[in-house]
Parts: C-alpha cells; structure tokens; sequence
C-alpha cells in the first residue's frame, strides 16, 4: 500500500471506544427516564379492585313517587303549550298556544301563494 493512503485506513481507536461507550451511556440513560416516567403515569392511575365485594354500589338517586313527578311535568308543559306569555319581553317575543300558533302558520301560508287550499284539492278529486 502506498503511503499515500495509508493514513486514510488507519483507525483512531481511542475516538472509536469514546463513541461507543457515549452511545452506551446515552442508551441507558434513556431507558432509566423512560422507566422513571412510565412509573410516574402508573401512580396516577387508580387501579379498581379485583374483587367485586369490595366495590362499592352507588345507586343514582330515585324520585320517590315518580308518577306525581310525571303528571306535575306534563301539567306544567300543557299550560305553557295552551296559555300567552312572555318568552323574553325586552325583545318582544312571545309565546302563543298551539293550536293558535298552527292557525296563524297555515294562514300565512295560505296568503302567500304557498298552500295549495281545500278548494283546490276537492277540485281535483272530482
């Protein structure tokens, strides 16, 4: 070989063994943190028990006579469904009774050319 080239092949063992043992240290370093983190989530977890005794049942509260409930709810909503009020009074909206609110709807229907009327249908049932 030439001399030349000689310098080229030859290997610096002393920089090898450093980044060896460098990649050593760094790889053990991170498998410590690793660990470390991993242990730090699992603490915070709470593991339930096992067994099923030692569970504690929580049932959700029950109304006492639910059916009295019902018929207070549903008389509650019909009076608001059948009466006039207020909805929100600083922007004028209020609230009509069913029955009427669907009058006024087919009404304005009607008058916009939108609802095909009565007349029109039994027109065409002849």
């Amino acid at each position: 070989m030439n001399k030349k080239y000689q310098d080229i092949y030859e290997v610096n063992f002393n920089f090898l063994i450093a980044s060896l043992i460098a990649t050593i240290i760094l790889i053990v370093v991170g498998i410590f943190l690793s660990v470390w983190f991993h242990d730090l989530s699992i603490q915070d977890v709470v593991v339930p028990s096992k067994n099923v005794a030692d569970l504690e049942m929580i049932e959700p509260p029950l109304l006492p006579e639910p059916e009295k409930e019902l018929y207070k709810v549903r008389k509650e909503e019909d009076a608001i469904l059948n009466s006039y009020g207020w909805v929100d009074r600083n922007a004028k909206v209020v609230r009509v009774p069913i029955k009427r609110a669907i009058e006024i709807f087919w009404e304005l229907q009607y008058n916009k050319g939108d609802f095909k009327g009565v007349e029109e249908d039994s027109e065409v049932s002849n």
